[in-house]
């Protein structure tokens, strides 16, 4: 799952930065996130996505949403619907925290190619 979520050399990658300390952690993760939670039915991972941005919004996880603005992409979110999940979760995370999440996904949206030459979503992909 999370290769398919992030990209099999992502997930190779993560895999490799994990040692006989943490290797635990690894098993953890890739059983309660992947094995669990985001493989079962209930909610499509497109709904999944959505929820864990506004959550990752909310705790200020950064580095995180930066990775799963790139999965949501990958799961059918449209850079128009990432932003509104961002402004969402800035009328309960806090203004500062939404701030710094726009500034990730802003980042990870030029990156993925998915934002316009002036910043803005691409109309092609929000036609969804």
């Amino acid at each position: 799952m999370a290769g398919r979520l992030f990209g099999e050399s992502f997930a190779e990658q993560s895999a490799a930065r994990f040692n006989a300390f943490d290797e635990p952690l690894l098993e953890h993760i890739v059983e309660s996130a992947f094995g669990g939670v985001w493989s079962r039915p209930g909610l499509d991972l497109r709904t999944r996505s959505a929820i864990t941005l506004a959550m990752l919004t909310t705790l200020r996880a950064l580095d995180e949403l930066e990775l799963h603005t790139c999965a949501a992409l990958r799961n059918g979110l449209t850079p128009t619907e990432i932003r509104e999940i961002v402004l969402q979760a800035a009328l309960y995370a806090g203004i500062p925290a939404s701030v710094a999440a726009f500034e990730v996904v802003k980042r990870a949206l030029d990156d993925a190619g998915a934002l316009d030459a002036r910043g803005g979503p691409l109309v092609a992909e929000d036609a969804a």
